[in-house]
């Protein structure tokens, strides 16, 4: 909840005026920290029961030697079970300390950003600002909390916005949205449709392609292991398990990562240009500039919307989402509208 207080100077950050607070609550954000963690849980399980699999009498013997066998529990659930278990509270952990110091403090000539675990500390002025963007998924709205982007015009291309700051999982995003239009004077809107794209439907893209960084690194990776694991006394057998460990956590970290990317993509459809949102970017797509709209079918219910510029160029694509055939309409109808406008 909000809240004013004077203001004061921390980390050589000076705002002016009176700083009204808004906090970004570890409790809020563990709905979608427990979502994701538990899908790298599960990677990482299924990669382990293909290890036991591989190395069942090894896996057994270290885990008598370290007395799970105490525990009366079968291995095939201890050890998934357990790697599984590890991963969310690893994950909720970071989380909870990563969100514990994050708070946004909105002055009268800007806002100021404390984040991270060690307190950093990110600001910017209000007349920087081209626009303010409020966005709000199914569970942010479940939970309270929204994400409050800050763009800013791209220094390299003026005809595009480049992001400056996101205000993730921030409470009343309704009120610090308005409260930095008002105060920036900076345009921007709510959607007209969002859409994201279905991630689950990108692990089998994301396997293949970690059985190829797999196959790439596998010769590296085993001399590395073989003449590291000789020189510490390790034997050839056990060698072996750690290597196939190595390349399998490889394959697994590859799917995973390639899985997220696609989890947290966020499309934003405008009446006047179309945003596509990712964890570490920000694009803006002006109609003006699209010379087509294309559709690829993926499948029965999904596909991608391409968006080319006049030569042929892709502006930006909308990928593995939805009634995609549905949203392309749509967005070709805009365009044209817009373009018919200009004329």
């Amino acid at each position: 909840m909000g809240w004013s207080e004077s203001g004061t100077e921390r980390s050589g950050v000076r705002g002016t005026g009176t700083a009204e607070v808004f906090d970004s609550p570890a409790v809020r954000v563990l709905p979608a920290v427990l979502l994701r963690a538990s899908y790298l849980g599960v990677v990482l399980a299924v990669f382990s029961l293909v290890l036991f699999f591989i190395a069942p009498q090894r896996t057994l013997s270290l885990l008598s030697s370290a007395g799970f066998e105490s525990l009366g529990v079968h291995p095939l659930l201890l050890v998934p079970g357990g790697i599984f278990v590890l991963t969310v509270a690893v994950a909720v952990g970071l989380s909870v300390a990563h969100y514990r110091n994050r708070r946004y403090e909105l002055y009268s000539d800007r806002v100021v950003e404390y984040k991270g675990i060690f307190g950093s500390t990110n600001e910017i002025e209000y007349e920087d600002l081209e626009d303010v963007h409020l966005t709000r998924s199914t569970l942010q709205r479940a939970l309270g909390v929204g994400t409050v982007r800050l763009n800013d015009i791209d220094d390299e291309d003026d005809s595009r916005v480049q992001e400056e700051m996101r205000l993730r999982y921030v409470e009343e995003p309704e009120r610090v949205y308005e409260r930095l239009r008002e105060a920036s004077g900076a345009g921007g809107g709510t959607p007209l449709e969002t859409a994201e794209p279905v991630a689950k439907a990108v692990i089998p893209k994301g396997v293949l392609l970690g059985v190829f960084f797999m196959l790439f690194l596998a010769v590296p990776v085993g001399l590395v292991l073989f003449f590291g694991g000789r020189y510490l006394g390790i034997g050839g057998g056990d060698i072996g398990y750690i290597t196939l460990g190595t390349l399998a956590g490889i394959v697994g970290l590859t799917t995973y990562k390639y899985y997220s990317d696609y989890d947290n993509r966020r499309y934003e459809i405008y009446s006047d240009h179309v945003e596509i949102e990712t964890a570490n970017s920000y694009t803006a797509v002006p109609y003006e500039d699209v010379g087509t709209v294309e559709h690829d079918r993926k499948g029965d219910r999904l596909g991608t919307v391409s968006l080319k510029a006049h030569d042929g160029e892709e502006l930006g694509s909308l990928m593995y989402v939805e009634n995609s055939e549905t949203l392309a309409r749509r967005i070709q109808g805009f365009v044209k509208d817009v373009q018919s406008d200009s004329t």
